[in-house]
């Protein structure tokens, strides 16, 4: 299973917390965690899925760390766990690099679906996530370098849209193309690339 080309979507509980990054504490599945990534699909857009990670409030390091996990909300507002063979398939494709976890602060992550797109973003496109402590508390943060095309500018990665389309033969989804929207690290501008198959 596929990563972003089957049925993988993410998104953050509301605006005002992929705004903040806040901790969510009111989902008792899952406990204090603070989404880092919102990720949407052209497939049943309605059911959204969160990518988290856990802090730990004292020291605002990674706590049992690094955690990278995800769950859905079914029409954007309903709790449901993610089926443990769709988790194999993020796993596959958003693959946490353990060898780079030499910080409790700082991890990365390797995004294998690039490897279906064309792009300028290297062999091996990484997200990168951080801490960050603020007066409100703690947060994480998803930061990715883009290639030379867009004159290498460091963006913060809010959420990731995929198009895909259905196949007869597994793995039943077509990767069309991948959507990266944030912002520019240094100047804050508004950020849109799409990377495609074709």
């Amino acid at each position: 299973m596929k990563f972003f080309s089957l049925f993988f979507s993410v998104a953050l509980a509301s605006s005002a917390q992929a705004r903040s990054k806040e901790p969510v504490v009111s989902i008792p599945e899952i406990g204090a965690h603070t989404p880092i990534l919102k990720i949407e699909k052209n497939e049943n857009p309605q059911n959204l899925m969160v990518v988290y990670t856990k802090l730990d409030p004292k020291t605002c390091a990674f706590a049992e760390g690094p955690v990278l996990d995800e769950y859905w909300m079914m029409d954007g507002s309903k709790y449901k766990p993610v089926h443990p063979l769709i988790k194999q398939g993020i796993q596959k494709r958003f693959e946490l690099d353990q060898n780079a976890f030499k910080s409790s602060q700082r991890f990365l992550v390797r995004l294998r679906d690039f490897n279906e797109l064309k792009s300028d973003l290297g062999s091996e496109p990484t997200f990168e996530v951080t801490t960050e402590k603020a007066s409100s508390g703690c947060g994480a943060q998803v930061t990715m370098t883009l290639g030379p095309s867009d004159h290498n500018r460091k963006i913060e990665v809010d959420s990731i849209y995929a198009d895909s389309a259905k196949k007869i033969l597994p793995p039943f989804r077509k990767l069309n193309s991948l959507t990266l929207i944030g912002r520019d690290v240094a100047t804050g501008e508004a950020i849109r690339r799409t990377y495609s198959s074709n």
